[in-house]
């Protein structure tokens, strides 16, 4: 995942995994005691914007009667513009902050307008005291899947905090994966659902492994180009599959594990071919090699795996949308099981 542009604080928080949410946030709110600092967290947690969209909030922007703000741009690159409601509680916050003589609501003895890299500077002090990272972005991605928890339609939630796309990547459940299973006629295809299904990698990884890169003491697999390698932990049951596997078929440490008669390899398109066939007998019309990938991702969500352990088990480096696949499990009713 691309590293976030931003100061770099020295202490040993950033380094901590806690999952933001909003009890974190509620936690946040306790420990503050600066109004504007407060009013910054309480906009970012109930509306879902960005840091961008907050500095650029006008006192004319603010509606105290109807208790609305006006967010964004008509430049709906920099997010679209939209009118959202706000409770009650915030609307007063606002009134009681907010400075009819001053353009922008936040502001500083400098400059007229707060920015970004303030409220960057805001968030990187109070992640010292929690001890933990914590970023306007993080909150606004709490804020989303929180949203979808409370069962708001994908459309509301997209209007709401001004992106065009926020597509849910179909994914099977723990009970569907077993069903494959169960239509799987050898055990050389129920071990390529299941690398799928267990680490995420993709297609071509799956392909490229060697019998050298099992190791069955540790039971994990390496995958991923020479200057990518990557050591991701399977199953114990996983792993006495493919030692089994590799015992019938007098595979050396140099073999590929999955190979054909015509090759020393399968190829890409016969692990599709055998994926697909599998979901036709099992009667399910959503799985793929791909979906199996997003699958793992969500069991990884579920397990409580942060964004940055996901990344390196995957591969993915750019998981910046990470919460799409984290509302699946809430309107899926995804189970997380690792036996």
């Amino acid at each position: 995942m691309a590293a976030e542009k931003r100061i770099q604080p020295s202490e040993s928080y950033v380094n901590q995994n806690k999952k933001v949410d909003f009890s974190l946030v509620n936690t946040l709110l306790n420990l503050i005691k600066n109004d504007r600092n407060e009013l910054i967290v309480r906009i970012i947690s109930e509306i879902g914007c960005t840091s961008k969209e907050l500095v650029n909030i006008k006192h004319s922007d603010i509606s105290f009667k109807e208790n609305t703000i006006q967010i964004g741009s008509n430049d709906s690159k920099k997010g679209a513009k939209r009118i959202l409601s706000i409770s009650n509680k915030l609307s007063d916050l606002l009134k009681k902050f907010s400075n009819p003589n001053k353009k922008f609501i936040f502001h500083s003895k400098k400059s007229p307008q707060l920015r970004t890299r303030s409220i960057r500077k805001i968030f990187d002090k109070y992640s010292k005291e929690l001890g933990t990272k914590i970023t306007s972005n993080s909150i606004r991605k709490a804020y989303i899947i929180n949203s979808i928890k409370d069962d708001k339609s994908t459309d509301k939630i997209k209007t709401r905090i001004g992106i065009k796309r926020f597509d849910n990547k179909e994914f099977i459940n723990f009970q569907e994966f077993q069903n494959l299973k169960k239509h799987t006629k050898n055990n050389r295809d129920k071990i390529i659902l299941s690398i799928l299904f267990e680490t995420g990698c993709n297609v071509n990884e799956l392909v490229q492994l060697n019998v050298g890169d099992i190791e069955f003491t540790t039971n994990s697999l390496i995958l991923g180009a020479v200057e990518q390698k990557r050591t991701i932990t399977i199953s114990k049951k996983l792993s006495l599959q493919l030692k089994s596997f590799v015992i019938k078929q007098k595979l050396t440490m140099q073999d590929y594990l999955l190979a054909t008669r015509q090759s020393s390899t399968i190829s890409e398109k016969r692990i599709f071919q055998i994926v697909k066939r599998i979901t036709r007998e099992a009667g399910l019309n959503k799985a793929s090699p791909k979906i199996l990938r997003y699958s793992h991702i969500v069991q990884s969500i579920a397990a409580g795996k942060s964004i940055e352990e996901i990344s390196k088990n995957t591969g993915i480096k750019n998981l910046s949308k990470i919460h799409l696949y984290g509302s699946l499990i809430a309107k899926g009713g995804y189970s997380y099981n690792n036996d």
